[in-house]
């Protein structure tokens, strides 16, 4: 039922159907939930009433329809431009933004921190090397690297992001738990952490999975589904991992938290201890969502690789059942719709990769524009600003689609380089 509803009478969770101005000249998408109270000042500023969805006997409660869960809609998920629906509503400009602001450029900082990040492979390899080995956790040098990233995502978090997708290392754990590590900072910057918070965060990041050095490899290594006896072997990793962090001095309690609670989940049904909503650490809460996403973006034994945009979307389907709701839609604004390494249609017909965020206006990401209308491939790739790019027409460039990894028979990935 729609209900007309005054601007300064608008709550958190209320489902706007319908604005009393059309919606092209508001920075939101059509029909959206107001989850902040900047998105309330935003509608105060462009409209005097709205119209909000209610649920039955018109209670007062706007019941926003879910996207997801919403039955005629939940045959349909498939379709890119119900993805882009659902997850537009996190990039009006304005909304969600951090405290901190880019001081480099993508390309400057990607010359600034690859030897960082070298030394950052270096010490993760090196630390499963030696937890195998029965050896301690050198904190110190820990400490220190994490610091260096710490600040290079402060600086710009888009070239450690770029940087994670373009160079791979040959042990699982240890490549899984740098990206980890650098999701989470990354997110950590966009919450407006402090230096010593993202420091915490990192090092729990980078080290949440350390425990699977004590796991046979041919389980972690494993093709097909676990067996139970399987399974109780693999879950003991988590146990594992907080004792060896919390033998190791330096690391505070809530860099420990992320390697105790990554598998708890916000309706109780994760483990070891089966915590729920504000049991769990928001610490806890990030390390959650940043080793879901990893997981499903990158291949594993027995599953392929999830495109981001649809990682992003599954994500979104969790949200309130195991991950927490506000960090899920703010992780979605902090990778943005378009994330780094995307194909994307454009309106002309063009094939582009994204190369660089935008983080004052999601929807319009810096491309690489690769393939023509008639898909045939540039002899050069051009870097398109889509903030400042605009046709012989005076139109902007715009993205009208996400197409899969493997839609245009070329890799990505292949075209991130080319910033550096």
């Amino acid at each position: 039922m729609k209900k007309r509803v005054e601007v300064e009478d608008l709550e958190p969770g209320m489902y706007v159907s319908e604005l009393d101005c059309p919606w092209q000249q508001s920075p939101f998408p059509h029909g959206f939930i107001i989850t902040t109270p900047e998105e309330i000042a935003q509608l105060q500023t462009h409209c005097a009433h709205v119209f909000v969805e209610t649920g039955p006997g018109d209670s007062g409660t706007a019941l926003p329809p879910d996207p997801i869960l919403n039955p005629p809609l939940s045959s349909r998920l498939d379709r890119p431009e119900l993805e882009l629906e659902i997850l537009k509503k996190f990039s009006a400009p304005g909304v969600g933004q951090s405290k901190y602001t880019d001081t480099h450029s993508m390309e400057a900082e990607i010359a600034t921190i690859g030897d960082t990040y070298e030394h950052a492979v270096e010490l993760i390899n090196d630390l499963v090397r030696d937890i195998r080995l029965g050896r301690n956790i050198n904190s110190a040098a820990t400490s220190s690297v994490i610091s260096e990233l710490a600040d290079s995502i402060i600086r710009n978090p888009d070239a450690l992001v770029c940087l994670t997708l373009i160079r791979r290392m040959h042990v699982p754990t240890a490549q899984h738990g740098l990206r980890t590590c650098i999701l989470a900072l990354a997110l950590g910057r966009h919450l407006g952490m402090s230096k010593k918070q993202l420091n915490d965060l990192g090092i729990g990041a980078l080290l949440h999975d350390i425990g699977k050095t004590r796991v046979p490899q041919e389980i972690l290594e494993c093709g097909h589904e676990l067996n139970e006896a399987e399974q109780r072997v693999l879950r003991k990793h988590v146990d594992d991992g907080v004792t060896i962090l919390e033998n190791t001095e330096g690391f505070a309690p809530a860099a420990v938290d992320i390697a105790r609670q990554h598998h708890e989940h916000y309706n109780g049904s994760g483990y070891p201890k089966g915590l729920r909503e504000n049991e769990i650490s928001q610490f806890g809460h990030i390390g959650a969502i940043v080793n879901r996403y990893d997981n499903l973006i990158n291949p594993r034994p027995g599953r392929r690789a999830v495109p981001a945009h649809k990682a992003l979307k599954i994500l979104y389907e969790l949200r309130g059942n195991l991950f927490h709701p506000h960090l899920i839609e703010e992780f979605i604004r902090c990778m943005s719709i378009y994330p780094i390494g995307s194909i994307v249609e454009m309106r002309t017909g063009e094939v582009a990769v994204v190369v660089a965020l935008n983080r004052l206006r999601r929807l319009r990401p810096r491309v690489a524009l690769v393939m023509g209308p008639d898909q045939t491939a540039y002899d050069q790739p051009q870097i398109v600003d889509l903030t400042l790019f605009h046709n012989q027409h005076g139109e902007p460039l715009e993205i009208v689609n996400v197409a899969d990894g493997s839609a245009y028979g070329f890799n990505p990935l292949d075209y991130l380089p080319i910033v550096a």
